[in-house]
């Protein structure tokens, strides 16, 4: 059979040579734009970081012109009170003139001449003062704002939101008290845990000391009351810390003793006590590791080892048994006053881990010891379930704390009674999973007592009509956060108080309330926190020079003169208090001045090294890629004669057909 083969030199060496274009089309790019990143494709999360820091970096070369602006603007009003100050100090000067009674009243009519021009033309260099056709140095008294904000960040990080925390009202909720417990869930009493037993031997060496055994030496050990097989030691010389290695060896090699197993142990040199604490991983009520003589053989008293040294300790005694302490019981304290049940109701408990079954308690009144005395029953009977068998219990009513107290019977490390789940009408009796609920009842309070009015960061006052309904403080808040609009509600069950949170940022962000409304512990005398100023800006109060309320503006608008020489000496005073007041101003300004200059500062340095990283990432390596196109260009050179060669071999091979 006669088989014509595809040119495949030929479509080999056209799928490298597209890879060369493709790679030099890639090459051209970079080096044409100068750009490493030209697409997504090619570095996809080289873009998202680039683009990310092509908004830190334009946005800081904006904030060192607004800076810079700032500063400009200061300048502009420190120059035209540096220029107030100086027609102020002529005004004292002229005022100093004429106190002296050199002068006639004709002379201070002169001097009152002067003195009239330099007010006119303070109030008018106050009215002229102004930046970017912004006034400087007389706001609009109407208008809202007493600050002037600078923004000198790329961003508008750290506006915080405004908050409400509402005054905390524990008569009005029902809160009952939780019993401690490990987990903070239910209440629980975990027994004490008994320690391994250990035993201390006395010698003088520190661990880095070498302690020589001339002969072989015998010992042995007893733990936990079961003895060991005599036990050698070769004579040896090492360090203390190598000995106490070989000790624990020849001690758990040993654990098939004639009387029974020992349990493992653990030894080690105690440097503070320079000795060897040989500990028994077994717990017990009596773990303990006690140094015995042996059989036969010289103990190694070298080391300390010998039946008459060393410290034998006990292990810790029983565990205690496991209890829960149920939750405050409605109505008075005593274990003969009456609760009812108004429904049958259910609960389960869980006693040293195993799980009850579900537990029904019928309606009814009793008194809260003969509730006591049902419950243990009726836990006491759900005792065979199909995970287990449950410990007896015993309850009792504590009058004291006017509570139940679930204990178990069994005792162990690990013995603890937890309440897992129960109904709602259970809280009558104290009895709740998970801590219970806070319920807030508004069923039978008026329309007038369930109306509270809120403004959100100025907005117009809105009245939420709360229902008539029992909730838990947590439903409550979610009710209370739906209603308002625009703001978090969150409890706190430590304070048991409500706090209310603006979810819209800026510096007077703030949540507001009228009225009172204590059953949710919400009055108008809650505390409303403003949000604080964003750390992107500085603000820098205006000065009103000729607001009359100053010592400049009531000067200036004062029908008093220096025509006598009383007046005169009069206005000595008001016009240092004026010079003082601009004074403060000018400090004020220098200050905000010092700020913008220091914040202009760190804005060019983190602006170069924000470009700097811009660059590492985005800009192309020309060198590199420079090499790699000289790269590709041999490449497609060589590709091209290569696939000429591959179309002409089916040629050569027809000329030799013919």
């Amino acid at each position: 059979m006669n088989v014509i083969n595809t040119n495949m030199y030929s479509i080999n060496a056209q799928r490298h040579m597209q890879s060369a274009q493709e790679a030099q089309a890639t090459t051209m790019e970079r080096l044409s734009s100068g750009s490493r990143i030209n697409s997504a494709a090619d570095d996809a999360a080289g873009l998202t970081m680039v683009e990310r820091m092509n908004s830190q970096v334009t946005g800081l070369k904006q904030s060192i012109r607004n800076a810079n602006d700032a500063v400009s603007m200061v300048q502009v009003a420190d120059s035209a009170m540096g220029s107030i100050t100086e027609l102020l100090q002529r005004m004292r000067e002229l005022s100093v003139q004429g106190s002296t009674g050199t002068y006639t009243d004709s002379n201070r009519g002169d001097m009152q001449d002067e003195f009239s021009a330099l007010q006119d033309e303070i109030s008018r260099t106050i009215g002229a003062t102004k930046y970017n056709d912004m006034a400087v140095l007389n706001r609009d008294p109407s208008a809202a704002e007493t600050t002037i904000d600078f923004q000198v960040g790329w961003d508008n990080a750290g506006v915080t939101s405004g908050s409400f925390e509402g005054i905390a009202a524990t008569t009005e909720l029902r809160t009952p008290t939780k019993a401690s417990g490990t987990d903070g869930s239910s209440g629980t009493h975990t027994g004490t845990t008994p320690a391994p037993g250990t035993f201390t031997s006395g010698t003088g060496a520190d661990a880095s000391d070498t302690v020589e055994l001339a002969a072989a030496a015998v010992f042995a050990v007893e733990i936990d009351g079961v003895k060991s097989k005599d036990i050698t030691l070769g004579a040896d010389t090492k360090s203390m810390s190598a000995w106490a290695t070989e000790i624990q060896a020849q001690i758990n090699a040993s654990t098939d003793a004639a009387s029974g197993a020992l349990g493992d142990v653990n030894v080690s040199w105690d440097t503070t006590g320079k000795s060897f604490v040989i500990t028994s991983e077994s717990i017990g009520t009596s773990s303990q590791v006690v140094m015995v003589a042996p059989s036969t053989g010289t103990e190694p008293v070298e080391l300390g080892l010998k039946a008459t040294t060393g410290t034998a300790a006990s292990g810790n005694a029983t565990a205690t048994q496991g209890s829960y302490t149920g939750f405050g019981v409605d109505g008075a304290a005593g274990a003969g006053v009456n609760v009812e049940l108004t429904a049958a109701s259910e609960f389960t408990v869980e006693i040293d881990g195993v799980a009850s079954e579900t537990i029904t308690l019928g309606a009814g009144t009793k008194s809260k010891s003969a509730w006591a005395t049902e419950i243990q029953t009726k836990i006491n009977d759900a005792k065979d379930t199909a995970a287990g068998a449950l410990s007896d219990v015993t309850v009792n009513y504590d009058a004291t704390n006017d509570k139940f107290v679930i204990t178990s019977d069994s005792s162990g490390a690990t013995s603890q009674v937890s309440v897992l789940s129960a109904d709602d009408t259970l809280t009558t009796l104290g009895i709740g999973a998970e801590g219970g609920s806070t319920v807030v009842s508004l069923e039978g309070v008026p329309l007038a007592d369930r109306e509270i009015t809120v403004s959100v960061d100025g907005g117009a006052a809105k009245t939420v009509t709360l229902p008539q309904s029992s909730k838990t403080a947590d439903e409550w808040a979610s009710y209370l956060e739906t209603e308002i609009g625009a703001v978090s509600v969150a409890f706190d069950a430590a304070t048991e108080q409500f706090s209310i949170t603006s979810s819209s940022t800026g510096k007077s962000s703030d949540v507001t309330f009228t009225g009172e409304f204590t059953k949710l512990g919400i009055t108008g005398a809650g505390t409303a926190t403003a949000g604080h100023g964003d750390i992107n800006q500085i603000s820098m109060s205006h000065y009103d020079l000729d607001d009359v309320s100053n010592d400049l503006g009531s000067l200036l608008l004062n029908t008093e003169d220096i025509n006598s020489q009383a007046n005169a000496m009069a206005m000595i005073g008001k016009l240092d208090s004026a010079i003082d007041f601009m004074n403060d101003a000018r400090s004020h300004f220098g200050a905000t001045q010092n700020r913008l200059e220091m914040a202009t500062e760190n804005l060019q340095s983190m602006h170069e090294n924000h470009s700097s990283s811009r660059s590492r990432i985005k800009d192309a390596d020309f060198a590199a890629e420079s090499a790699e196109m000289a790269r590709v260009n041999v490449l497609q050179q060589a590709g091209i004669s290569m696939l000429a060669q591959a179309n002409q071999a089916p040629q050569q091979l027809m000329k030799l057909l013919q």
